[in-house]
């Protein structure tokens, strides 16, 4: 007897705390667009090698989208997924800008520059108003080498307004542009940096 009351109990608590038949789970995912025509436009004469070592997320940066308020306070919804993993987008925008339009030559040379980078916000950003914007950050580190001193180390950030404050299209977007740009901002920098033996 307790064992059967105990299945309609939990059987209970599903109805009551899990999704109904009415409400599926959203999946998005964020649009990055690169300008094609600005594939392999650097300067190749001498390519550089880099080590694209490590590109990693905060903990609080998972499947479901995240939105943070003026306060700190960071929350969830429910039933909007990323249909991809945020951080795994970032690797593949970044692998394009650096590898492909500043052709930058990919290298597992231990000796070669190594790049870390930890995506430390990918959000939808609530402001006073209605005045809401997605809002992405990462931390980029540049080595001379693997275990070698740090070249390079930055906190970059970008936000972009937003007409409305809940996942969709346009959260979508704005988050893929503000990966790219910072990716191309990454790009640049990088290429600021000394080459080694320069």
């Amino acid at each position: 007897l307790n064992s059967g009351l105990s299945a309609c109990g939990l059987l209970l608590f599903a109805a009551c705390f899990g999704p109904t038949a009415a409400e599926e789970i959203r999946y998005h995912l964020p649009v990055v667009e690169l300008d094609p025509a600005a594939d392999g436009t650097a300067d190749s004469s001498a390519p550089r090698e880099l080590r694209l070592r490590r590109v990693s997320s905060a903990s609080s940066i998972r499947e479901r989208i995240q939105w943070r308020d003026g306060e700190g306070r960071i929350g969830y919804w429910e039933l909007d997924r990323w249909a991809e993993r945020p951080v795994d987008v970032l690797e593949r925008a970044l692998s394009r800008v650096l590898f492909e339009q500043h052709v930058l030559q990919r290298s597992e040379a231990v000796t070669a520059q190594a790049l870390d980078v930890e995506l430390t916000a990918f959000e939808l950003q609530r402001g006073a108003e209605g005045q809401d914007a997605a809002r992405v950050a990462m931390v980029a580190r540049l080595y001379e080498h693997s275990g070698g001193l740090a070249l390079y180390e930055r906190t970059l950030e970008r936000t972009v307004p937003l007409g409305g404050g809940e996942p969709g299209a346009e959260l979508s977007a704005a988050l893929g542009q503000a990966l790219v740009q910072l990716s191309i901002e990454l790009a640049g920098a990088i290429d600021a940096v000394a080459a080694p033996g320069s």
